[in-house]
């Protein structure tokens, strides 16, 4: 009689937890439903997609993006006679301070401002930049998109991303971590738990142990943070940045089209007590002093003199300054393309 009181107990108990969280579980949804909904990590809440052999991309369903997933319409198949065309690769830096595309000013809309008011609208810059991209995966969007389109010239703004992003294996794409860790690809599937994966799919979970499911899920993948400062890191990172802006080069003049790279400004390059300020002073030192066998213009310091407030971030800058960048790009561009 005892063990059936106790049974009823803990089954009224069990119950009572299951409805708890029945209940607390369609809250949380309910108020998902009237705010933006938040993925477990950035790459999510950036709307990024993946895309065959470009890793990432915005979310083609997003209004203001194209089919491949960049902002504005694609470029004919046809160009039109006398009109010449630049491609804008790079990271949020060059596709603007919005995921949504609706309150942005991103530096490529600036630079084709500031050239169709000199030389009329034959001449189109198109933003094929990416939240998050390093190098690597710029080069790939060169191959498989941009020069189907006939570019006269491709241009490279970064540098940032590729010291800064969270995945520290060289080479590697921003989030690729996230990738790997993929039961549906695991030969050994005892380290994914079944409760933890069914406490996924609750909106719940998600939100209260947001840290906890990031933490737990860059561990599992083959995740390194900086760690060692040592010289082999800073030049493997070095090396490989400038390989890809070499690599780009070559693909760019095999395709009939002029190459520019810019080395973009960071805010560590002015201010002290800014985010991992020793590592990316160390990071452009070095990629300033290596050999360079194509066309490298730095602006890591073209914002010198402009104030702290000039910064909304580690990386990104405000319009105001921004247009500062944008007409010393303008001005490199009229070299190159003899304008």
């Amino acid at each position: 009689m005892k063990f059936e009181k106790l049974f009823a107990k803990l089954f009224l108990i069990q119950l009572s937890l299951i409805f708890s969280f029945f209940v607390f579980e369609m809250g949380f949804r309910f108020y998902d439903s009237l705010e933006e909904e938040e993925g477990i990590f950035d790459v999510l809440a950036l709307e990024l997609v993946p895309r065959p052999y470009v890793s990432i991309v915005t979310n083609p369903e997003i209004p203001a993006m194209n089919s491949l997933g960049y902002p504005g319409e694609l470029p004919s198949k046809e160009k039109k006679e006398g009109e010449l065309r630049i491609f804008m690769l790079g990271g949020s830096t060059v596709f603007g301070d919005d995921p949504y595309y609706v309150q942005s000013y991103p530096l490529p809309k600036m630079i084709e401002e500031l050239l169709q008011k000199k030389y009329g609208k034959r001449i189109k810059v198109f933003n094929f930049g990416v939240a998050g991209s390093v190098t690597n995966q710029d080069l790939m969007r060169l191959v498989n998109d941009v020069v189907s389109f006939a570019p006269n010239l491709v241009i490279a703004y970064g540098g940032g991303n590729d010291i800064h992003m969270h995945h520290r294996r060289v080479g590697y794409p921003h989030s690729y971590n996230l990738f790997e860790v993929n039961p549906l690809l695991a030969k050994d599937t005892s380290k994914y738990n079944v409760l933890p994966l069914i406490f996924l799919e609750s909106q719940m979970v998600r939100k209260l142990f947001r840290n906890q499911l990031q933490e737990h899920f860059w561990s599992t993948g083959k995740h390194y943070y900086f760690g060692a400062r040592d010289i082999p890191f800073y030049e493997s990172h070095v090396g490989n940045y400038l390989e890809s802006l070499r690599r780009m080069d070559k693909v760019s003049h095999t395709f009939g089209s002029k190459f520019l790279s810019f080395f973009q400004p960071m805010k560590a390059y002015y201010f002290e007590g800014v985010l991992e300020a020793k590592e990316t002073q160390s990071f452009r030192e070095r990629v300033l002093a290596s050999p360079k066998d194509f066309s490298f213009i730095d602006l890591s310091l073209a914002l010198k003199g402009e104030p702290e407030t000039s910064w909304r971030d580690f990386i990104h800058i405000y319009d105001e300054p921004r247009g500062k960048l944008a007409a010393l790009i303008v001005q490199e561009i009229e070299k190159s393309l003899n304008l």
